[in-house]
C-alpha cells in the first residue's frame, strides 16, 4: 500500500503569506500612528508648560507692570523651560474685563480684575499650525 504524502498546495501558501503580510502592515501602521501621536502630545505638553510659565511671570510681578511683560495683544518672548522650544513658537497677550468683554489695556487704565489671555501658535513636526490658550484672572490685592 502507497503511503500518501500530505503537504500544503501553494495556493494555501500564497494566501498565508498573504494574510501574514496584511497583519504585519496593519501592526506597522499603528506604530506610526502611535509615534505620531506621542510627538503631538509632547508639543502640546511644551506648550502648556510654556504658558503657564509665562502665567506665572504675569502673576508675580506687580499689577501695574503686567504691561512690561507683554502689551495689549502684543506678543511674549516665550521662555525655554526645560530647553525645550517648539518650531515657530509665538505667544500672544490679550486683556478682557472680568466679564469677558475686550478693552483696550494701557498703562495708566489696567481694569481690576483683569482677565489675561495668553495664545500659544506653533508648528508641528506635521508642519500643521497648532494653537493653545489659558486664561487666569489678576487682581491688585493678588
Amino acid at each position: 500500500m502507497k503511503k500518501s504524502i500530505k503537504s500544503f498546495t501553494f495556493v494555501e501558501v500564497l494566501f498565508t503569506a498573504l494574510i501574514m503580510v496584511m497583519v504585519f502592515v496593519s501592526f506597522l501602521q499603528a506604530f506610526n500612528n502611535n509615534i505620531k501621536l506621542i510627538m503631538l502630545a509632547r508639543e502640546i505638553n511644551i506648550a502648556s508648560d510654556d504658558l503657564k510659565d509665562t502665567l506665572e511671570a504675569m502673576r508675580s510681578v506687580a499689577f501695574a507692570d503686567i504691561l512690561t511683560i507683554a502689551p495689549d495683544n502684543g506678543f511674549v518672548t516665550p521662555n525655554v523651560v526645560g530647553g525645550f522650544l517648539l518650531v515657530n513658537e509665538s505667544i500672544q497677550a490679550k486683556y478682557y474685563r472680568s466679564d469677558g468683554t475686550d478693552v483696550l489695556v494701557t498703562p495708566g487704565d489696567i481694569p481690576d480684575p483683569l482677565l489675561i489671555e495668553l495664545i500659544l501658535n506653533w508648528t508641528g513636526k506635521d508642519s500643521r499650525p497648532h494653537a493653545q490658550t489659558m486664561r487666569t484672572l489678576r487682581t491688585r490685592g493678588l
